[in-house]
């Protein structure tokens, strides 16, 4: 007698919901936050050489300081400014440092930075040398001689540099970090799910089977 034809699921038959395109989805926001942070944080630290007001010494400079607290004076080692590219190593120790609120003449304390401080950004590389607060924004004069005669250098004011730094390392860090974890999590949700979907077709199969072949036999039975 004609057995009827096995029309059960076959774990070859079309893949099971949630697709593997989600798999490629999780890959794609990973990247996508991976390259969005590095972005982020390169074009932070880039940028930072424009907030760095540059004059050069000896000699001095009217700066316009927006905003109170800790300001560093920094020698830019290798640099470019008005035109000139400048490449110093020599020793700026014997160099005399001053500044001053312009419309008031009150003197500001200089002192010692809190730690060592170095940057190279764009072609500049600088180090801290000096560092003063500032009470309230306005113009300050800042002054620069020798005691005797000493190279032409560059120097460069900035406040708050390391403050910006780690705001900006941290905002990397959480960019870089939310889109793995957003990735992560869409990968194990996925699988879970598949396997779970797999579970059921293969529960589903057996099933089927078992009521295929009861039917065969009592087709048997009544031939």
């Amino acid at each position: 007698m004609k057995m009827p034809k096995d029309t059960s699921p076959m774990l070859s038959s079309p893949d099971v919901e949630p697709g593997r395109r989600y798999y490629v989805l999780a890959a794609l926001i990973f990247l996508a936050g991976a390259t969005l942070s590095a972005w982020f944080l390169f074009s932070s630290l880039t940028s930072m050489g424009s907030q760095l007001q540059q004059f050069s010494a000896p000699g001095s400079a009217e700066l316009l300081l927006e905003n109170s607290g800790e300001y560093t004076i920094f020698f830019e080692e290798e640099t470019y400014f008005n035109g000139t590219f400048y490449s110093a190593e020599q020793n700026v120790s014997g160099l005399r440092l001053e500044v001053k609120e312009r419309d008031s003449g009150q003197k500001l304390p200089l002192y010692s930075p809190a730690g060592s401080f170095t940057y190279s950004l764009g072609g500049r590389t600088g180090r801290s040398i000096a560092a003063f607060t500032v009470d309230r924004p306005g113009v300050y004069e800042l002054s620069a001689s020798y005691k005797d005669q000493g190279p032409e250098v560059v120097l460069a004011v900035g406040g708050g540099l390391s403050r910006s730094i780690f705001h900006d390392v941290l905002a990397f860090l959480g960019l870089f970090m939310g889109s793995m974890a957003v990735a992560a999590a869409l990968s194990l949700s996925t699988y879970r799910k598949r396997q779970e979907a797999w579970a059921r077709r293969r529960a589903e199969e057996r099933i089927v089977r078992g009521e295929m072949k009861d039917a065969a036999a009592v087709d048997q039975k009544e031939g």
